[in-house]
């Protein structure tokens, strides 16, 4: 877990440079490009989501049963949000990621997990998954 937090920190902090995510951090991005990328977030959690449900590897089903869905959240928050802007490019990468979860699903399930930890953020997401599997 150390060595990953040590070779992505430069991409975490280049991350925090893109002007999206400058924008988020200044607190000046428009309401409907936040809105935007809060429903590609609930496309991306409800492809995942859905492959991790129905997955019968008790490894798997432990992890997942220690973080749960958040695709219904972020849903939730849309509905705050409003209206989000209308990006064909980002449908497209919601439906890409979709596909390769559903590969995932059949050639490798337990690499699902490698997603879900992701998602989850390097520090929760370790804690999550050493506990179950270790």
């Amino acid at each position: 877990m150390d060595r990953l937090r040590v070779t992505t920190a430069l991409a975490h902090a280049a991350t925090e440079e893109i002007p999206f995510n400058a924008g988020i951090l200044a607190k000046t991005l428009p309401q409907d490009r936040f809105a935007a990328q809060v429903k590609a977030w609930a496309g991306l959690h409800a492809a995942l989501e859905s492959a991790l449900k129905q997955q019968t590897d008790p490894g798997i089903q432990k992890v997942w049963g220690l973080t749960g869905p958040r695709a219904g959240l972020l849903e939730d928050d849309l509905t705050y949000l409003g209206t989000p802007y209308e990006s064909e490019g980002a449908d497209q990468v919601v439906q890409d990621f979709g596909q390769w979860i559903d590969s995932l699903t059949q050639t490798n399930p337990m690499a699902l997990l490698g997603v879900l930890y992701v998602f989850e953020g390097s520090q929760l997401g370790g804690t999550i998954l050493k506990k179950p599997l270790s």
